[in-house]
């Protein structure tokens, strides 16, 4: 049983496309590199964060860009620490389920570090759940400061661990992201 998640040891490797690579290409690339995420970019900002496994849901020969609006939310995280809390767990975890995410991109000065995945997320809760010391949803006692890019779409989702509102880091030009409630 544990309390808290170790980070580092459970970054899933993510690969950086620009939005006109073709499903095609992006799998093979995926295979390659031996990935499960691709990180859909578009002038050094990130615009969408997929599966492999997501990936095979689409035609070969489509365009990444044409995936943009059918995909999930952008969830994001950043100042990163060494370890997550169950707090912490808890909110991404309902975070995740709500947005359909498939995980949360992890970031260090703007530096992306990786994937937090779904499966990690759920793992980490999986004996905290069954001892019964918490439940989901529910019983967070700290949530994570959160804030969202209304008008991405899908919409985009940051959960800085300081400072104040966040611009948007899928386009600067949409401003400051609003505080989730």
């Amino acid at each position: 049983m544990t309390d808290n998640l170790k980070l580092y040891s459970n970054l899933e490797k993510v690969i950086f496309f620009s939005r006109s690579v073709s499903i095609k290409d992006a799998e093979k690339i995926l295979e390659k590199e031996n990935a499960k995420f691709i990180l859909i970019v578009h002038n050094s900002a990130p615009i969408s964060l997929l599966s492999k496994e997501l990936l095979n849901q689409f035609e070969g020969n489509q365009k990444l860009s044409d995936l943009i609006e059918k995909l999930p939310a952008l969830l994001i995280t950043d100042k990163l620490i060494d370890t997550l809390e169950i707090e912490d767990l808890q909110q991404y975890f309902l975070y995740i389920n709500e947005t359909k995410a498939e995980g949360i991109i992890l970031c260090n000065d703007n530096k992306i570090l990786g994937v937090l995945s779904r499966e990690s997320i759920v793992k980490s809760l999986e004996d905290n759940i069954v001892y019964g010391l918490i439940s989901l949803p529910g019983g967070i006692n700290s949530p994570a400061k959160g804030f969202i890019c209304k008008k991405c779409s899908p919409p985009t989702y940051r959960f800085p661990r300081e400072g104040h509102n966040p611009l948007c880091p899928k386009n600067p030009l949409h401003g400051e992201m609003e505080y989730l409630e």
